[in-house]
């Protein structure tokens, strides 16, 4: 019987390790499948950002490229006019009683061969695989070790006689030697930019993508006891001796070798009423956000630059509340400076930025709406009067009472609205090629100062410009140095001034000035608003004239005209001058709607118009001239007369449609005798004549927002990418 026990308790050992051996196993198994589904997500977080990598690098390439080309048709523009200078000296010497062209012909033979030469010749793109951004630069011709080759092909080129206007440039960059190859061509001509340089639009950067993970981790911490004092600890570094002075109340941190990040991993950033912060290191990253208690009459300087004295970046992880106060300046220097949240600036606060690339994924809220007199500027690197490359805001700008945005950079983006709220906000955007922005919505006493970099490219696209409230707002605007304007809807009311000064004025749904505007005027040589046109009430004349004496006018209130005046006392809209009228001014378009293209001047107090055109179309069904509305048509004919196009009768004094030839006065003076009528031929906006934009370049940083795509504003130079 003890037998059988003993061999049954051994049997049900032998059980027991078998079911420790298969659970065991089972356990190995589940451990490895962990281990491989995590090892396959690091995989994949890792591969994409090498992915992403690798596309910044190829297009940083070929951005490097595109900067050559467009020095090369700004170089042909100006070749192709020596070479035409050349052509009317020709043409001068011809009409000697005895010419001789031996010796010009060889110049015009000598001009068109150096400029196939020059235009054709390949340029390559050196730099480290490695670091590419920051590596770029122009290398021999080395077709083996490049990242990049731009080669050039034409087509129509000319003979003798002809010039390049027609000659179309095939420019090629081929990208290799790099983790991924991205390609680009472009095919352009001087005919199709007119005579000039392309005018193009930047997309926008490339959202930064920041790898902190290996910077030092870094606290700062406030001390009060025994005596108060900031302390400094850098992860593998330790404790930072000396650096903070109790005399000046600063703390000095240099380290241009090391790159930190300060308030990683929970660590704290605490600071002291009173106390400067002078910090310098490579890179910076603020992983916390910044301080805000203890921070009054502080000071901020921080300076993201290597020991080689390049530029690196300064990144906000948090939201950043500038809170000092005691009108207080934080000052940044950086190759990039990134905010990853909401940027606000307090009462009494400055914000002083140098950098290439400004990026803000959140908002800016300067303490509205009750807020007043916080500040921000932004620069570029070289100091207060330099432009930073491009600036970038993904939300919305709020800027509260006595408050001020300058802003001087090549290219802006604020993808969201900009508001003023109370009173005397200033908005000064400067020195840029491209503006865009969503609604700009103004309150009492608003500056709006926009000031382009080059009459010939640059340009402005706004969804609107309105006033914020109904009441009057006493709004002062000056718009100036443009080839293009673009907005939704422009509207301003009580008291407000507005100057703008473009080539191309487009507004793409209405305008509407009313109730004691003071002034409003635009020097244009295309003015179009595709929607209604209201102007009621105004409390001084207004005006829209040519730029300049060498460009014509053309103007078209397309979507509709409504003018009328129910308080006087007169006042009139002015287009075109005596000695200098437009070529065509539109009114109205043919609609069956019953508001639509029409046209309506009425009132009490004899407003009207005032046009000096060649040509004066009533493109409207439903025409509506008041009695006691004055009406004045001039023109640059004999006796300054013009020729006035009507549509439809018009039921005041009984005039007919048609067109009338040869007329000038108050209408309905020589309205008589019509011939038939003539449709307005009103010609598309011109292109420019000239100038560069040297579109926006990818920064070279550890994370940086970069820039993008290309393309000519109408869309007829076409970019391809493969």
């Amino acid at each position: 019987m003890s037998i059988r026990i003993i061999e049954k308790l051994k049997n049900q050992q032998g059980s027991s390790l078998a079911f420790v051996l298969i659970i065991g196993m089972i356990i190995m198994i589940m451990v490895a499948s962990l281990l491989a589904v995590a090892n396959s997500d690091f995989t994949f977080t890792q591969e994409t950002v090498e992915s992403r990598q690798a596309y910044i690098d190829a297009k940083s390439v070929i951005e490097y490229g595109k900067i050559e080309i467009n020095e090369r048709m700004k170089w042909l523009d100006t070749e192709n006019k020596i070479l035409n200078g050349y052509y009317q000296t020709r043409a001068a010497i011809l009409r000697q009683e005895h010419p001789n062209t031996t010796a010009i012909d060889n110049q015009i033979k000598t001009k068109i061969a150096e400029i196939k030469t020059y235009m054709k010749t390949s340029y390559y793109i050196g730099g480290s695989s490695e670091a590419v951004s920051t590596s770029l630069r122009k290398i021999d011709p080395d077709g083996v070790n490049a990242l990049g080759i731009l080669t050039v092909t034409s087509v129509n080129e000319p003979e003798f006689g002809e010039d390049f206007t027609e000659t179309i440039f095939a420019f090629n960059i081929d990208t290799q030697n790099l983790r991924r190859e991205l390609d680009y061509k472009v095919d352009i001509s001087l005919a199709v930019i007119n005579g000039g340089t392309v005018i193009v639009t930047p997309t926008e950067p490339i959202k930064p993508v920041d790898n902190t993970s290996d910077w030092l981790q870094t606290t700062i911490n406030a001390k009060y006891n025994p005596d108060a004092n900031i302390q400094c600890e850098i992860q593998s570094q330790g404790e930072q001796k000396n650096i903070y002075d109790p005399v000046q109340k600063t703390l000095t941190l240099n380290k241009p070798e090391l790159n930190l990040d300060i308030g990683k991993n929970n660590k704290k950033f605490e600071w002291i009423e009173w106390n400067t912060l002078k910090l310098t290191a490579a890179n910076i990253a603020v992983s916390t956000p910044m301080p805000t208690d203890h921070v009054y009459g502080g000071i901020f300087f921080m300076t993201a630059q290597a020991s080689d004295g390049s530029y690196g970046d300064i990144i906000f992880k948090d939201n950043y509340n500038q809170a000092n106060g005691d009108n207080k300046t934080n000052t940044l220097r950086a190759k990039n400076v990134i905010y990853k949240g909401d940027l606000t600036i307090e009462d009494y606060n400055t914000l002083d930025i140098y950098c290439e690339n400004l990026y803000v994924t959140g908002k800016i809220i300067m303490n509205s709406p009750k807020g007043t007199n916080a500040n921000f500027y932004v620069h570029g690197l070289t100091g207060s009067d330099s432009k930073a490359k491009n600036i970038y805001v993904g939300g919305n700008i709020e800027v509260g009472n006595l408050s001020k945005i300058s802003w001087n950079a090549e290219n802006i983006w604020v993808k969201g609205n900009v508001l003023t709220r109370s009173t005397q906000a200033i908005l000064e955007f400067k020195g840029f090629n491209f503006l865009e922005t969503g609604d700009l919505s103004l309150n009492d006493r608003t500056q709006l100062i926009v000031t382009g970099s080059n009459p010939e490219t640059s340009q402005m696209k706004s969804k609107s410009i309105t006033n914020a409230v109904s009441a009057y707002c006493e709004l002062t605007i000056n718009i100036s140095n443009l080839w293009l304007f673009s907005c939704d809807d422009l509207a301003i009311n009580g008291y407000s001034k507005m100057s703008l000064t473009s080539n191309v004025v487009k507004i793409n749904k209405n305008l509407t000035l009313y109730e004691k505007v003071r002034s409003f005027e635009v020097k244009t040589q295309y003015f179009d608003c595709a929607g209604m046109t209201s102007i009621t009430n105004i409390e001084n004349d207004l005006h829209i004239t040519r730029i300049n004496d060498l460009k014509p006018l053309n103007v078209r209130f397309a979507g509709g005209y409504k003018e009328i005046s129910t308080a006087g006392p007169t006042q009139s809209l002015f287009i075109g001058e005596g000695s200098k009228p437009a070529t065509m001014v539109v009114f109205g378009k043919p609609t069956n709607d019953s508001v639509e293209g029409s046209i309506s001047m009425t009132g009490w107090f004899k407003a009207g118009p005032q046009v000096w055109a060649e040509s004066i179309y009533f493109d409207s069904n439903r025409i509506n001239v008041d009695e006691r509305v004055n009406f004045n048509y001039y023109g640059n004919l004999s006796g300054q007369k013009t020729n006035l196009h009507i549509r439809s009768k018009i039921d005041y004094r009984s005039v007919s449609a048609g067109s009338y030839l040869g007329v000038s006065g108050l209408y309905p003076a020589g309205l008589t005798d019509p011939k038939p009528y003539s449709a307005p031929d009103f010609k598309s906006a011109p292109t420019s004549t000239g100038g560069t934009i040297p579109g926006s370049e990818p920064g070279n940083g550890n994370s940086s927002p970069g820039g993008g795509d290309t393309q000519t504003d109408t869309d007829r130079i076409k970019e391809i990418y493969y």
